[in-house]
This record gives C-alpha cells, sequence and structure tokens, in this order.
C-alpha cells in the first residue's frame, strides 16, 4: 500500500523501490505464520505472531493507525475460530452468496482486546480486519462486524477496477460533511463525498443482513430491532448525501452508476422496513438536506 502510494500519489518512482526492499526484508524471516483456520471458511485469525517479523509489523501498523487508543492482540486458537465460525455461518445461512463474496475479498481478522473500538478496516493493513475479541460472545454483533469490515475492503477493491474517483482526488479538498452522530473529542466527525459513497456501501449491506433476521435471531447485546432502525436512520443521512449534484460531481465517471444502484438498494429495503410495519422516515435525512442546502447555497 505504501509502494503503490508512493507511485501513484508521489510519483516517486526511487522510494517506492525502497518500501519495496523493506518490505521483502520483512518478509524474509523464517518463523511460521501462526495462523487458525475458520472451521468452514477462507478466513483465518492471527495466532502468536510475537516470533514473526511481518506478523509484528502488522501488528505495530494496527497500533498506530488505532491511535490514541491502544489494545492487545490475542492470538487465536480452535475456540475464537468456533465462534468466529457461528457468526460467519449466520452471515452467510442469511444473505447467502452475498456474504461469501464480500468475506472472500478479506484473509481474515486479527483478534484485539482491551480496546474500545468494536472492529476495524485500515487502509495500512488491507485485507485483514481487526475484530475485539468480545464481540464473540454476540454472534448477530460478530457477524455485523466482519460484513462490515469486508464491505470496505469490497468499495476499495471497487476503486481498483472503476473509475468512482477522478485521477487526483483530494480527500480532504473538497466539500466536507458533519456526520450528526458520535463525536468524537466533542467535535463532529466529516466525512468526503468518497467517503460518504463507501459508507452508504457499508451500510447498505447491514440492512441486508438485519432485514434477512428480522424476527428470526436474538439480537444479542443490542435488541435487532435496535441495530435495524438505528442502521437504517444513518443509512438515510448517506443516502440523502448521495443523491446530491455536490458529491455525484465530486467524484469520478462510474460514482454516479454505484450511487444509482445503491439509491435502488436503499428503495428495496424501504419497502421491506414498511412491509414490517416500521417507520421508515429518519431525522438524519433531514439533516442531510439542511447540509445540502448548505452547500448549494455557498457556492
Amino acid at each position: 500500500m505504501d509502494a503503490y502510494r508512493a507511485l501513484t500519489v508521489r510519483k516517486d518512482i526511487a522510494e517506492a523501490r525502497l518500501i519495496m526492499a523493506e518490505g521483502l526484508r520483512i518478509t524474509d524471516g523464517t518463523a511460521p505464520r501462526n495462523e487458525v483456520a475458520v472451521p468452514g471458511f477462507r478466513y483465518a485469525l492471527a495466532g502468536d505472531w510475537s516470533a514473526d517479523t511481518a506478523g509484528r509489523a502488522v501488528q505495530e501498523r494496527i497500533g498506530k493507525d488505532l491511535a490514541p487508543h491502544t489494545c492487545g492482540y490475542v492470538a487465536a486458537g480452535e475456540d475464537e475460530a468456533r465462534k468466529m465460525a457461528d457468526g460467519i455461518r449466520l452471515l452467510t445461512d442469511s444473505v447467502g452468496e452475498l456474504g461469501a463474496s464480500v468475506l472472500s475479498t478479506v484473509s481474515g481478522a486479527v483478534l484485539v482486546t482491551d480496546c474500545p473500538i468494536d472492529s476495524g478496516f485500515l487502509v495500512p493493513v488491507p485485507f485483514a480486519s481487526v475484530v475485539n475479541i468480545r464481540l464473540l460472545e454476540d454472534p448477530v454483533a460478530l457477524a455485523d462486524a466482519v460484513f462490515h469490515e469486508s464491505c470496505h475492503q469490497k468499495f476499495y477493491d471497487v476503486l481498483l477496477c472503476r473509475r468512482v474517483v477522478n485521477e487526483g482526488y483530494g480527500f480532504l479538498d473538497g466539500t466536507l460533511f458533519d456526520v450528526p452522530w458520535r463525536p468524537i473529542g466533542g467535535k463532529k466527525r466529516q466525512m468526503d463525498c468518497l467517503r460518504i459513497l463507501s459508507t452508504l456501501h457499508v451500510y447498505s449491506h447491514l440492512l441486508e443482513f438485519l432485514l434477512s433476521l428480522e424476527g428470526d435471531v436474538a439480537g444479542g447485546s443490542m435488541s435487532l430491532r435496535t441495530r435495524l432502525e438505528e442502521y437504517w436512520r444513518r443509512a438515510s443521512f448517506f443516502h440523502e448525501l448521495s443523491r446530491s449534484s455536490t458529491v455525484r460531481d465530486g467524484l469520478g465517471p462510474d460514482a454516479g452508476d454505484m450511487a444509482d444502484w445503491l439509491d435502488s438498494v436503499m428503495a428495496r429495503h424501504q419497502a421491506s422496513l414498511t412491509d414490517r410495519g416500521m417507520y421508515a422516515g429518519s431525522f438524519y435525512r433531514e439533516e442531510a438536506l439542511r447540509q445540502v442546502a448548505a452547500v448549494s447555497a455557498a457556492h
């Protein structure tokens, strides 16, 4: 990833060569990679990587990206692998090939503990999800997290083969939108146009999963209905932004097609919610409309 950025962003061949050489040095160890296969799936959990140079390098990258949060690493064993299999099986039994195909974009997960985050997708560590070990006791939350983080990887894969962004796209150079929930340090998080589309992509998948469970499975630490309603409200916020000319004009020529597809998915989700007698409105949607109007007025 670092070498790719050096080549495509900074156009520095010499820097990319140095990064690749360092990568080869790190992976040239003789210690065996300690991983545990999740029964029944092409998905692995990191074991004890303390004797593996490459494994330690991955953990260092994770720690740096999660800062200022800190976490400990859990060497997965057969018990953790079985619990992960239960969560993944719940996902694939519910959404079938959709779940299996999205999960196939990652190799597996690194388990962490003593950390405030439940899960994470880290750009410097592609193809590996970060999952908090506490989720292993809650199959719905675990399936949700595994699907969530794999969807991020899927979106990055799409970026490599479709023109979702224009060449030279600057992630923080264009219009930014305030996310109206979960402020960090008293400040609202901000997202650019690409992240708006990426996040809607994730929530549209998670809603498909949760709607497939409605009425059938206990929701674990959070009731299924509560999780479904909250995800719908958040998705509605990103959906409304994705329909705006600000987001569509700020991205590449294929972004419109993707936004149209997500628009049709959201329409189906709304119909499903209505069929279940659930309110399909969202006060977050009104906030999105307000921000779109403010951006239009400023230009």
